[in-house]
């Protein structure tokens, strides 16, 4: 058995040193940047390379360098590049876990890993083996203080910062020869895990791994009890260092595209700032730098508010250009503020706010096309309504009663959202959400209930799913996942990765068609309009006015869309506790993102114009038919010449019941309710009967057929009917044992006639629909 083992660690060692590279003192030469490209292939900037300066260890103060030793490699200066100790503790941890996790490494193999390419960043036993006999080959080679001072310069110490120097000014904007015991600390606790103790994004961890790294210190005696207990009691106090726009234009974007090289491709920090790749991205400068500018435009923003403290509390925005059918995002702005922190949150692709009405195309409208057969002319109620314990309302407490679906997304009626939501279903709207990018989302949908008919989300959607899902309806019903970079290439041109973006079929074409037909008359003759003021190209969009938990609004969007380009603007409270300000001009979707989003497509199609067009209703196979607006059947007898709406339908979904909402009635010439017997002025109307009743505010209330008696005239107040006249009063009560005479049965007959013809002769109501 041990001979057996034996056999099998000789056999890994011997394979190990086989193919080991071959130490030279050459090999230590640190990060070669690397390079990103826009969507033509044109460089834009350099990662990596310009975030470093390399320093001679003896300007490096002894308490910066005990940091590192203290947390790193605490018998740095006694071993010969390996620490039997150290290998065993975390072989024993190994053991244990039955998995290789626990590092051993010590700051020799940890420079043996920076600088020879060749050695595998896996947690290998076979790695192990190489970095231990080349740190042994490297201790030979150099001294101590040569091996420190290469391990200082060349360590990644987060937000781009490579080496000791780069990262004290970075974080603290000073010399490392400046550094306190605390900063020093803090820099020192960052190799392990750059990003997870990243100060200015975690600091409650940053703070709690340095104060592990001061312990450590004082531990080993290089500083004392107080002032250990001096360091661990000092807040973290950061200093970002400026950078000109020059050194990293379009930050928002190259962080997203550092984000995705991580998460997509698989890299880690030291790959990407350190080994020479070229990174092609979908990235267009021009359009980056009008969204840029939009965004940035401080006019575009309501003035700041206060919390209940009386703290000032701002607000932001955020906007996303992409190619519908490519996938490919052409611009991303994440912040107004132009000079982020590397690495800082991005409100376009990681900040969640309720969307408002801009959902409504996603969960409430297109669900009922798709899966009930419904039109732009298909009719709903608008009137005040409950359903249970929810009682959705429009914005102002306009409601225009019977209107069709197009007319209902153009004026952004709330109810009539809810009540498509409540006929579709929640469990067929979520699915049809998930199709366009919202599948993570399915919880909080269906938590949200029939709220999400109007984007009232338990959390909320990111501005690039909003573009990604109405890029679905621009691309014909196809869903195409949003992507920032194309290709990832070696130095030596090797390529590393090379995008295939998902895309999946995610409604019927005529679905995506009719959306976008009703859409348009949103951007054109709708709340859209300030959005789409002075641009000539086709386009289509929604607003959306989202309120906070206090019923106040927090959120406004505006989504929208040529038959090119989809873009997403967002403006929001920097707390979404506290309303944006409702000064003049208001906060709503209407108005600040509208204005962001007309600046940067205004911009686009200064000198252009789309190369293609939307697909029009007739080439997706619709078919177009007059129908009666206020109930969607076919037109009756008694519909209104300004009550017909001919619009687009699906085949096999044109009515064919015949309208039976319009009848004629008579009423009461004076007040417009049912005649008693004594009303003398009569006219007959054409009303709509339906069995209930609206209030007096829904706006065709007057078009509603009457319940109610008149009680104006009576026996008493006859409307001028003589006294002792009652033989010349036609609805005079009749005594049973008195025959009428032949003359007067001739006057009532004449009368009778008189009366139909009159009935033949009237017009039918004209009142316009609002």
């Amino acid at each position: 058995m041990m001979m057996a083992a034996g056999g099998a660690v000789a056999a890994l060692v011997y394979s190990s040193v086989a193919d080991m590279p071959v130490f030279k003192p050459s090999d230590i030469n640190f990060a070669e940047a690397s390079d990103i490209y826009d969507e033509s292939d044109n460089f834009v900037t350099r990662i990596g390379f310009e975030n470093r300066e390399e320093i001679d260890i003896s300007e490096v103060p002894e308490i910066v360098k005990n940091a590192f030793i203290a947390i790193e490699d605490n018998r740095f200066k006694e071993h010969m590049g390996v620490d039997p100790y150290r290998i065993m503790g975390a072989a024993w941890a190994d053991i244990k876990s039955g998995s290789l996790k626990e590092g051993a490494s010590t700051i020799t193999q940890q420079l043996v890993r920076q600088s020879i390419e060749a050695i595998s960043t896996e947690k290998k036993f076979k790695r192990k083996i190489q970095e231990a006999i080349l740190a042994i080959q490297m201790e030979r080679h150099f001294t101590k203080d040569e091996i420190l001072e290469n391990y200082l310069n060349g360590i990644y110490l987060g937000e781009g910062a490579y080496g000791i120097q780069a990262a004290a000014q970075t974080y603290f904007s000073k010399d490392v020869s400046q550094l306190t015991v605390e900063e020093a600390a803090l820099l020192a606790g960052l190799p392990q895990a750059p990003s997870a103790y990243n100060p200015f994004n975690n600091p409650e961890d940053a703070k709690e791994r340095r104060n592990i790294v001061i312990k450590q210190m004082a531990q080993y005696g290089y500083i004392n009890a107080n002032e250990a207990e001096e360091a661990r009691n000092k807040e973290i106090v950061l200093d970002k260092g400026k950078k000109t726009t020059n050194e990293y234009p379009y930050p928002y974007y190259r962080d997203y595209v550092i984000r995705m090289l991580k998460e997509k491709v698989g890299l880690t920090d030291p790959d990407i700032f350190s080994q020479g790749l070229k990174i092609y991205t979908t990235l267009s400068p021009e359009i980056q730098q009008h969204a840029e500018k939009a965004v940035q435009n401080k006019e575009y923003y309501p003035p700041p508010m206060q919390d209940s403290n009386g703290n000032p509390v701002g607000n932001d925005g955020a906007a996303v250009v992409l190619d519908p059918h490519t996938g490919h995002i052409k611009a991303l702005v994440g912040s107004k503020d132009p000079n982020p922190n590397q690495m800082a949150w991005n409100k376009a692709t990681h900040e969640q706010r309720r969307p408002g009405s801009t959902f409504k195309p996603i969960i409430a409208y297109g669900p009922a096309v798709e899966y009930l057969g419904k039109s732009p002319a298909s009719v709903f109620d608008d009137i005040p309504t409950s359903i249970g314990n929810y009682s959705p309302s429009n914005y102002g407490g306009t409601y225009y009663g019977l209107i069709t679906m197009r007319y209902a997304l153009t004026k952004s009626q709330n109810v009539v959202a809810v009540k498509l939501l409540q006929e579709t279903g929640l469990n067929k709207a979520v699915d049809f959400a998930a199709n366009l990018g919202f599948e993570n989302d399915r919880k909080q949908i269906m938590e949200s209930g029939l709220a999400a008919a109007l984007g009232g989300l338990k959390y909320g959607v990111t501005p690039l799913q909003m573009a990604a899902a109405y890029g679905t309806f621009a691309n014909n019903g196809i869903y195409t996942e949003p992507i920032a970079i194309r290709r990832v290439e070696k130095q030596d041109g090797t390529v590393l990765y090379e995008s295939k973006p998902e895309k999946h079929r995610a409604m019927k074409e005529t679905t995506a068609v009719i959306i976008t037909d009703m859409l348009q008359d949103v951007a054109r003759k709708g709340t859209g309009t300030n959005a789409t003021k002075g641009i000539t190209v086709p386009l289509a969009g929604k607003t959306g006015t989202a309120d906070n938990s206090q019923n106040k609004t927090a959120d406004v969007w505006f989504a929208g869309y040529s038959p090119d380009l989809v873009t997403v603007t967002w403006v929001g409270s920097d707390n979404q506790r506290v309303k944006l300000n409702g000064k003049w001009p208001g906060a709503y979707g209407a108005t600040y993102p509208s204005y962001i989003w007309n600046d940067i497509m205004s911009n686009i199609y200064k000198d252009s114009t789309p190369k293609n067009n939307f697909t029009s209703p007739r080439a997706a196979g619709l078919v177009r038919a007059t129908v009666d607006s206020k109930s969607g059947k076919l037109p009756g007898p008694h519909t209104p010449e300004d009550h017909l709406v001919t619009d687009w339908f699906v085949p096999g979904t044109v009515p064919t019941e015949v309208d039976d909402t319009h009848v004629l009635m008579e009423v009461c010439a004076v007040n417009g309710k049912l005649p008693s017997i004594y009303c003398t002025q009569r006219v007959t109307k054409v009303f709509i009967k339906l069995p209930y009743k609206v209030s007096e505010k829904v706006k065709d209330y007057e078009l509603r057929a009457p319940t109610e008696i008149c009680d104006m005239h009576t026996e008493e107040n006859n409307d001028g009917w003589l006294p002792n006249m009652d033989e010349l009063n036609p609805w005079a009560p009749v005594d049973e044992n008195e025959q009428p005479t032949q003359e007067g049965e001739q006057q009532n007959n004449s009368d009778s006639q008189e009366n139909q013809d009159d009935k033949n002769n009237k017009k039918p109501n004209d009142k316009k629909e609002d």
